[in-house]
């Protein structure tokens, strides 16, 4: 189960840099802990299980961005460029794992445009996990992370058409579907719809 959205070393600082207001309240992800998840920033010894999970071809054509075949180390060359964004104050991916034993699961990321005050959100998670709610619980708990503890105002993510299980994910969420993005993306060989949503900060009380 997995959004398109891949945090790459493009990601722009959490800080407004043009004439308008300066960002209020941005600051570096912190390790968030749930339920049944602790999400936190990854480290080199994560890279087998993302090598598994990316390399697993059901995730990666559901999420954009994601090499396939997928090479070797390429995961631990991910997790470095990630660990580097988030000490430097820039939007980047947290690993979910499990409260329960600390294994890796996926990950869940935040790609922040600040001069908007606005986030793009993305996650994957291992095939073995999927249908079990992790997802929607690492995504809510970044969504409610970006709009009170970074004070941003909207978070939003684009889904490829044919992915149900992520559109699912937002709609629990209470996500606001936007828009249908007509072949906005080239989907394994062939141009395929997004669906975009989004919430805003005023929309919090929709979060579960």
């Amino acid at each position: 189960m997995d959004s398109q959205q891949q945090s790459d070393d493009n990601a722009g600082p959490l800080a407004g840099t043009d004439s308008r207001e300066a960002h209020p309240g941005v600051r570096a992800l912190p390790t968030l802990t749930t339920k049944r998840l602790v999400l936190r920033p990854p480290v080199d010894e994560d890279a087998p299980a993302f090598q598994r999970i990316c390399a697993d071809p059901g995730v990666a054509s559901m999420a954009g961005g994601i090499p396939h075949p997928y090479p070797e180390g390429e995961a631990l060359d991910w997790i470095q460029t990630q660990r580097k964004q988030l000490a430097d104050g820039r939007g980047g991916a947290l690993s979910i794992t499990l409260r329960d034993g600390g294994a890796v699961i996926g990950d869940v990321s935040l790609r922040v445009e600040a001069d908007d005050h606005r986030a793009e959100i993305g996650f994957i998670l291992g095939r073995e996990h999927w249908g079990a709610g992790y997802a929607t619980e690492a995504a809510g708990a970044m969504t409610r992370c970006a709009l009170t503890d970074l004070g941003l105002n909207r978070v939003y993510g684009l889904v490829y058409v044919s992915n149900t299980p992520s559109i699912r994910v937002f709609e629990k969420l209470g996500y606001t579907r936007e828009a249908r993005l007509r072949e906005n993306a080239l989907h394994d060989g062939v141009f395929e719809d997004d669906l975009l949503f989004a919430m805003l900060r005023r929309d919090l009380e929709n979060l579960p």
